[in-house]
């Protein structure tokens, strides 16, 4: 490969329109480039500069291959630290190139030519509304820091970006009264209960639960979506979380509870501690690292040693596919980017593993997933899929 060919596979690839063996040709083989020849119009100041980025961001960024790109599982950690460097060097070096080429544009359907970049959807962020007990309504993410409310029991404060913490008193005789959260299509947002408790929750979420829990028990309803646990100790005070006729106790411990109307099961996920999952008076103990499903007929099976790093994926900013098929990536896509999926034709049969960051567009993420068997477009905010 001659230094002219270099330069157009470089290009290629930072404007998304490199084919899979082209990619991974580049970044197999970055190591055996002759660099400097292949930049002949950089400076030796440029040069220089950029060596130096180059290498000061793969030592930053050697635990985190390009964002960008759907990155492969089974990726071992000396190729890593090799596609990294690959990676930097296409984004430092690149750079140049592509401004130098600024007609190349993003793309995942040949036919839709830009069509992708031009349409563009950014991810979703920190949105949720608040319902307070006595019905007003509050936007959080429009919300300043600082206190949003006074109730009988507690003081509701915005701490932060995608945060709200509850600071209760204990109810002493007076009305236990409910708030409600609710996170819309491609948001997602935090709250800290009233006892020290940590709950996030994913788009399309909401949780009934009060302002302050009682001398008992701790109650919360997941009345819909997903949701992140980090349930404060208290051995008097168990914490219950109710999802419909099914009821999940603990006393202090991390799990996540997925509870979609479009997916097939319910998925209570134990990462640390124990949870006591009870439906209808059958009763299931679930250690570290067990998973409890719960289809549309009510029957429970519970799958040991799950893959926790993708159950804790989405609330550590990932998404995370494993054998999964397009329509159970686009379920998640929907969710995130407030999108409607429009299959056109036979459903592609492929399937997807790799893991990619939610906070890129759409149409970057759609060009990691699109390849001769899968043809994406957007319209709108409709993401159109072809065979």
């Amino acid at each position: 490969m001659d230094n002219n060919e270099l330069i157009k596979l470089i290009s290629k690839y930072l404007s998304g329109k490199a084919t899979i063996q082209e990619a991974e040709f580049v970044e197999r083989y970055y190591g055996h480039f002759d660099l400097q020849n292949a930049a002949p119009a950089f400076s030796e100041e440029e040069w220089q500069i950029l060596s130096l980025g180059m290498r000061k961001a793969i030592e930053e960024k050697i635990e985190k291959v390009d964002e960008t790109r759907l990155v492969p599982l089974y990726r071992k950690k000396w190729f890593r630290y090799a596609a990294a460097a690959s990676i930097i060097f296409l984004v430092t070096i690149g750079s140049i190139v592509y401004m130098r080429n600024k007609s190349s544009s993003l793309q995942s359907d040949p036919a839709k030519g830009g069509e992708l970049a031009v349409n563009d959807i950014l991810p979703g962020g920190n949105k949720a509304t608040l319902t307070l007990a006595n019905g007003s309504i509050i936007s959080l993410d429009s919300a300043k820091n600082g206190r949003l409310a006074e109730q009988d029991q507690a003081t509701i404060l915005k701490v932060g970006n995608g945060l709200i913490t509850y600071d209760a008193i204990p109810p002493n005789g007076h009305k236990v009264e409910y708030n409600s959260i609710n996170i819309p299509k491609g948001g997602q947002y935090g709250v800290t209960l009233p006892d020290g408790s940590k709950v996030l929750l994913n788009s399309i979420s909401s949780m009934r639960f009060p302002t302050a829990f009682n001398e008992k028990n701790r109650v919360v309803e997941l009345t819909s979506g997903e949701a992140y646990f980090e349930v404060a100790k208290d051995i008097d005070k168990p914490f219950i979380v109710k999802v419909g006729d099914v009821q999940i106790k603990v006393l202090g411990t991390h799990f996540n509870i997925m509870s979609y109307d479009n997916e097939s099961v319910i998925k209570t996920t134990l990462l640390e501690g124990s949870i006591e999952l009870d439906k209808n008076g059958g009763v299931y103990l679930l250690r570290p690292g067990q998973q409890a499903q719960i289809d549309k007929a009510g029957n429970i099976k519970v799958l040991d040693d799950v893959d926790l790093e993708r159950v804790s994926a989405w609330r550590n900013g990932l998404f995370y596919f494993e054998d999964d098929d397009i329509k159970a990536v686009m379920r998640q896509l929907e969710r995130w980017y407030d999108i409607t999926v429009d299959y056109q034709g036979a459903v592609p049969k492929n399937t997807f593993t790799g893991q990619i960051q939610r906070d890129i567009t759409l149409s970057r993420l759609l060009e990691n997933l699109a390849n001769s068997n899968v043809h994406l477009s957007i319209e709108g905010r409709k993401v159109v899929v072809k065979p």
